[in-house]
Order: C-alpha cells, then sequence, then structure tokens
C-alpha cells in the first residue's frame, strides 16, 4: 500500500521492494518445460495436493464493463471484489530433481492443467520471510534527511541539522564549524548499514546503548533507531515501534558508536594556499637534527646552503601543507622520538608543526592541537628535498672521462662529436 511492501498474517516487518520486485519478476519469466496433464483426477500423484509453493497474488478489480446483473451486486457491495491469480509448485518429477510439477490458476487454489518447470523456475520462490525483509535500517532517503540527533539516554551526544545554507551544528553550538564531508559520512554509515540478521518480537531488559534520530524532508515525523547491545560483534536496531529487530555488524556502525562533537569538527586548520607561503623551515629526526631552510623570494624558492633543491618534491610538500588538513581528530597514540618539525607561514604568521611518520600523529604547537594527518603529507614530508643530483652536466658538455677499476685504467675523450679512447672510435651508444 502506498508504494511501501509490509508484512501481513503471522509476519511482521518491513519488506524489500528489490526482493518483491524480483519474485514477481520471475513470475513472468516462468517456462513451461512440458505438458503432463488437463484435469488430472488425483492432485496427489504430482504432490499438489499439499504444494510445496503455493503462491497467491491479489490484484485489482477487472475494468471490463459490468453486465446488469453485476451492476446489481455492485450496488450491494461497497467496494470491487479483488481479482486472484495462483501458482501452484509440487512434488520434483524424478529423483534428480531437476524439474518440478506446477499448476497456474486464474482464481484461487490449484489449477486444472498440471506442467513441468525447471529446478531454476522453483528455486526462485523457495523464499522464508527474512529473505525478503527490507535489511536497511530506515527507508529515508539519505539526500532527504535534515536533521541528525544521536543520545545516550537523555543526554544530547551530537546533533547536526541541514538548512538553507547547508550542514551545521545544533545547539548547543561549539566554538569551531562542522566538516561537512566528515557529517555526511556518518549519516551514509547509517544509511548504508545493512542488517545480516533478524530478531521477531525482541526482548530487552536492559535501555538501549544509543539512540539516533532522523529528521526528513517529506517525513511527518522522526525516525528513531534504538541501538541495543547485541552479541560480541553485532549490536540489534529497533526502528521506531517496529517489533522486528535488525542485528548489524559492529564495525559497520562503528562512526556512529563513536561519534562525538569534536572528531565532526571543521578538518581545515589553516586555510593558506602554496602562494601565501614565503618561509619554510624542516627539522629532520636525524642525529644531527639537520634543518632545511627554504625562503621564497617572488616566486622562486630558494635553499640555504644549496645552489639547487628537489623543485617537484618542494611543491608537493607545499600543497600537502596549504590547505593544513587533519584527516581526523581521532588520535591513535601518542607522538613518537623519531619526528619532522615543520615551521612555515609568511610575515603575518607562522605554524610549527609535529608529526610522526610511523603514527601519522600529528601536533601543532600553538595553538595547541593533535590530529592525525593523511599518508600523502607523510610521503610528501619524508621526501628528499636537498638536491639529489651529483654530478649535473650533459653528456654533450663532457669532454674526458677517466674509468679507473682494480684491472684497467681507460680514458675516454670527446671531441668533434666523436668518443675515442687510447686513438679508437668508441661505439657512440655503449659510451652514451
Amino acid at each position: 500500500s502506498n508504494g511501501m511492501w509490509a508484512f501481513a498474517g503471522e509476519h511482521t516487518g518491513r519488506v524489500s521492494r528489490d526482493e518483491v520486485t524480483k519474485l514477481l519478476g520471475a513470475i513472468n519469466t516462468i517456462f513451461v518445460a512440458e505438458f503432463v496433464a488437463d484435469q488430472p483426477a488425483d492432485l496427489s500423484v504430482y504432490g499438489l495436493d499439499q504444494p510445496k509453493v503455493l503462491m497467491t497474488l491479489q490484484l485489482p478489480p477487472a475494468d471490463a464493463k459490468q453486465t446488469n446483473e453485476q451492476d446489481a451486486q455492485q450496488s450491494e457491495a461497497t467496494t470491487p471484489k479483488p481479482r486472484y491469480q495462483t501458482i501452484a509448485i509440487g512434488d520434483p518429477v524424478d529423483l534428480k530433481k531437476e524439474r518440478y510439477f506446477a499448476t497456474f490458476a486464474d482464481g484461487q487454489g490449484v489449477g486444472q492443467v498440471v506442467f513441468q518447470i525447471n529446478k531454476s523456475d522453483y528455486e526462485k520462490f523457495v523464499k522464508d520471510a527474512d529473505s525478503l525483509r527490507d535489511p536497511r535500517l530506515t527507508p529515508i532517503v539519505t539526500s532527504d534527511i535534515t536533521k541528525l540527533l544521536i543520545a545516550n539516554g537523555n543526554d544530547t551526544v551530537l546533533q547536526i541539522n541541514k538548512g538553507a545554507t547547508g550542514w551545521g551544528y545544533g545547539d548547543p553550538k561549539p566554538g569551531y564549524g562542522l566538516d561537512v564531508e566528515l557529517a555526511e559520512e556518518l549519516i551514509n554509515s547509517i544509511t548504508d548499514a545493512r542488517a545480516n540478521g533478524y530478531m521477531v518480537d525482541p526482548k530487552f531488559i536492559r535501555p538501549p546503548l544509543m539512540s539516533v534520530t532522523l529528521g526528513a524532508t517529506g517525513h511527518a515525523s522522526d525516525d528513531v533507531l534504538s541501538v541495543h547491545a547485541g552479541g560480541d560483534d553485532f549490536v540489534t536496531v529497533i526502528r521506531n515501534n517496529e517489533t522486528v529487530g535488525y542485528n548489524v555488524p559492529k564495525a559497520d556502525l562503528e562512526q556512529v558508536m563513536g561519534a562525538k562533537v569534536a572528531l565532526l569538527r571543521n578538518r581545515t586548520i589553516k586555510d593558506w594556499k602554496p602562494a601565501d607561503l614565503k618561509v619554510l623551515d624542516v627539522i629532520l629526526p636525524d642525529v644531527g637534527q639537520t634543518m632545511l631552510h627554504f625562503t621564497r623570494d617572488n616566486a622562486s624558492w630558494k635553499l640555504d646552503g644549496y645552489d639547487k633543491h628537489e623543485s617537484f618534491a618542494l611543491t608537493d610538500l607545499l600543497d600537502a601543507l596549504a590547505p593544513l588538513k587533519a584527516e581526523s581528530w581521532q588520535v591513535n597514540g601518542p607522538l613518537g622520538d623519531d619526528v619532522y618539525t615543520v615551521t612555515y607561514g609568511n610575515d603575518d604568521q607562522k605554524l610549527t608543526l609535529k608529526v610522526d611518520p610511523t603514527s601519522r600523529v600529528a601536533q601543532l604547537i600553538e595553538p595547541e592541537l593533535n590530529f592525525m594527518v593523511s599518508q600523502e603529507l607523510v610521503d610528501k614530508l619524508t621526501a628528499e628535498l636537498r638536491p639529489r643530483t651529483i654530478v649535473d652536466l650533459t653528456r654533450d658538455a663532457i669532454k674526458q672521462v677517466q674509468v679507473i677499476t682494480r684491472d684497467q685504467d681507460v680514458t675516454i675523450n670527446h671531441a668533434d662529436g666523436k668518443f675515442t679512447a687510447a686513438g679508437i672510435e668508441l661505439d657512440d651508444e655503449k659510451v652514451g
């Protein structure tokens, strides 16, 4: 009803529209492998007196023009009677079970014509209730969600709202902005979660671990998901007043269960661009605590003590540092001993940052702030910035090369476009 499928009769809960669509599609693809009997006297011969599968379809009333008699009957009934079609599947044809007996009736009950269907068609209809359930925790579409509230009892853990300008923190607002990407990842983790098992009419002694409230456009009331303790590796989620619990792996709701206001704060710590920077100092974690001092004069960067530097590596590092962005506020462990210290900025402000390349833990010195950085930033920071070219000469510029080994002393001369050794002209490609 209203475009939604739900169980009726002894079963309760939401039904997957996709699974129902597959089931209805399977009906349209049934192939009669062979006709067997017309109006058989004994249905038990085919196992159709007690079918293995009996599927009854309720269809809308016929639109055909009614007779006067039907009009009279209609006046007595307030609503037209629905139509029915029934598919019954009985025993396998033989011990190989490659085919099954079946009938079709344009009405309720077993049909009059017995035929055979293939095993593949039979298996499409062997379903239990759980295989037809909607595994989503909520049918609300992600793009429609405008509110997320996570609570522990009466205590609000996190509240974010989507307004005309986008996502933001709800009251009480912290003193920093919200990272929209992290907020959307959190919401997606809820709408993407899927049950891998179900509990019908569950009874819980203890209160829920937490509750998740979702508000959405086009929905008159909020969806409230109560998260209860389940097994070692799963939790059981109840939506509103539904009578079916959804067993969801804890890993799928890890972000929700560990949600905190601070973990969603804006990850952009300093919104610099590489062009804003004028100085960069990198202290290496070697024995001598070597410091590389870079300065920029107009558009050109220079490294003290060297005529050149690895310009591509420096450009990559500046791109990783400006803007300075945390990958996560969830810090795993302290800083180690082998840390890189980076001080960079311009005439107005400088930042000092310590980075542990092993754990990816970073610490901003002032204001003091701990966070995780990306592996990309670590890779750029640990790359060699000093010039790596030992001999900066082109081949044509070299006039003589002397190669001395234990066994020989060879001098190669280059003149008039030719390479010679002891007056003998050498192979140009090999010498090159």
